[in-house]
């Protein structure tokens, strides 16, 4: 996956210098074969010798979440050139400070679906955890909130973040229209993956809560050790659905007035440049979202390889 991921990386460097086509007749181009397999053949090769090196100087399992979970803050942190809003820590601008307002194309996208992905789980599960609870104000907010979300389009959460959000805020606090579309996006996949966890939480079977509780575990242990790690094995591929759609929803951040990948590539077929490229620029987006989306699919289903989740469900249907 990361050998794929390298190898189509090279060929979108190289597309724009030529080297990946060759012109048969006036006008017409075809992709240059004797040039494309070369490099992918040995982007693969070097890939897979680099991959096995590293796996066995260093266990790159472990490090792959550390990893993950610390390049988004280094990415807002470079791009505010290091003022995280508390005090500079570098005296001189080291970086030109992109403001979110101006964040546009591939990263905007990655950027609101890595967001909403990240601090909708959380939320999620914490939704679905208070729906199923006794006490009647705790479960009455979080079904509101999630019939609420569930109940209306993506497009409608956008539309009330960016208008609505302001006014519950504090006057001195402004949120640009970035973090607004992050709020609404994450609210949204947060009430889908409520309704997931709690599909989980309903499959484990009451003698699970029996058997914990016999051992002495208080409600809180219950949940957290026992109940929630079956659930969240067991809907995993679900999740993992969502997420893959909030990515591809990400292009209806266009509607709020966001320059997402779909948007840069509606405006660049509209330049002088490019008229008549339609076809080249829209296949190039949809390659990008497929293979996203694609490697997303493909750590899903290694996920539960792992887990054995495939193995466990044959066995109880035999």
């Amino acid at each position: 996956m990361v050998i794929g991921s390298a190898g189509f990386a090279l060929l979108v460097v190289l597309a724009p210098y030529g080297l990946l086509q060759r012109e048969i007749a006036p006008g017409i181009q075809l992709p240059n074969l004797v040039t494309i397999v070369p490099l992918l053949g040995g982007a693969w090769a070097l890939g897979r010798a680099a991959f096995r090196s590293l796996s066995n100087a260093i266990a790159i399992p472990r490090l792959l979440l550390p990893s993950w979970l610390l390049l988004l803050p280094t990415l807002i942190i470079l791009l505010t050139n290091f003022d995280v809003g508390v005090e500079r820590v570098a005296p001189a601008a080291i970086l030109p400070i992109v403001e979110p307002a101006i964040w546009g194309g591939i990263l905007l996208t990655l950027v609101l679906a890595a967001v909403s992905i990240l601090a909708s789980f959380p939320l999620g599960v914490l939704l679905a955890l208070g729906r199923r609870s006794r006490l009647p104000v705790v479960k009455g907010f979080c079904v509101l909130l999630i019939e609420l979300a569930r109940g209306v389009p993506l497009i409608t959460i956008l539309f009330m973040a960016q208008v609505m959000l302001p006014l519950f805020l504090p006057t001195e606090l402004t949120l640009d229209r970035v973090l607004r579309a992050m709020a609404g996006m994450t609210l949204f996949t947060a009430a889908y993956l409520a309704e997931i966890v709690r599909g989980g939480l309903q499959a484990i079977h009451r003698q699970q809560y029996e058997a914990a509780r016999a051992l002495g575990l208080n409600e809180v242990l219950v949940i957290g050790l026992v109940v929630l790690p079956q659930a969240l094995r067991t809907v995993i591929p679900p999740i993992m659905g969502q997420f893959v759609s909030i990515f591809k929803d990400t292009t209806l951040v266009t509607i709020v007035g966001l320059l997402d990948l779909l948007a840069v590539a509606q405006s660049v077929i509209k330049q002088r440049e490019f008229l008549g490229l339609v076809r080249e620029v829209y296949l190039f987006s949809a390659i990008v979202y497929f293979a996203i989306s694609f490697t997303m699919s493909r750590a899903s289903r290694r996920i539960e390889g792992r887990q054995g989740i495939e193995r466990v469900a044959n066995l109880a249907a035999e």
